[in-house]
């Protein structure tokens, strides 16, 4: 599971990171109750920030790993599971094809600048106008706002589910609107 998430995983669990981190001092940020600071090993001094454990990988490509050297690279869970990548795609397409039809405003701007970028084909997602995706398992997301994504774009959001679930709200808080 990744303990990476920050605001998106929600406030912190202090019970359940208590257990995670059993051997270690935890801190509760005091900017962000989402993150906690979990003290190094030993006589380390440091304290490494993460937030509640969720499953929750990136696809695609991103700079993550990159960012030092200004790149983009294949995101892990991509390298690592190819199959399961493959798998993802068509439903990215999908939502794709939704976005370009529910909004195309905003489509046609993100697919526009993807026109003026070169070489940014190869680091698309699919036939979509995203080059990342987030892919979660039954993770209950915190409010939170997205860094780094085209400020012109939107977001798009979907459930998949085998059998009942609960929840899977696109919420805006502020306009107090939450859709399933």
């Amino acid at each position: 599971p990744s303990m990476k998430r920050a605001h998106a995983a929600g406030p912190a669990d202090l019970p359940l990171m208590a257990r995670a981190f059993a051997d270690r001092e935890l801190r509760v940020a005091a900017v962000n109750p989402t993150v906690v600071r979990v003290k190094g090993v030993g006589d380390a001094t440091y304290y490494d920030p993460v937030s509640n454990p969720c499953w929750s990988v990136v696809g695609g490509h991103s700079t993550g790993q990159f960012k030092q050297r200004g790149k983009m690279g294949v995101s892990a869970f991509t390298r690592r599971f190819p199959a399961a990548w493959a798998a993802v795609v068509p439903v990215v397409d999908g939502v794709d094809a939704a976005h370009a039809r529910l909004v195309p405003d905003s489509h046609a701007l993100q697919v526009d600048l993807l026109r003026k970028c070169e070489g940014a084909q190869r680091w698309l997602v699919g036939c979509s106008c995203w080059s990342t995706v987030q892919i979660n398992r039954n993770l209950q997301c915190g409010c939170h706002v997205d860094k780094g994504d085209y400020k012109e774009g939107w977001s798009a959001m979907c459930v998949m589910q085998q059998g009942g679930y609960g929840g899977g709200y696109y919420a805006l808080p502020r306009g107090r609107l939450a859709g399933d």
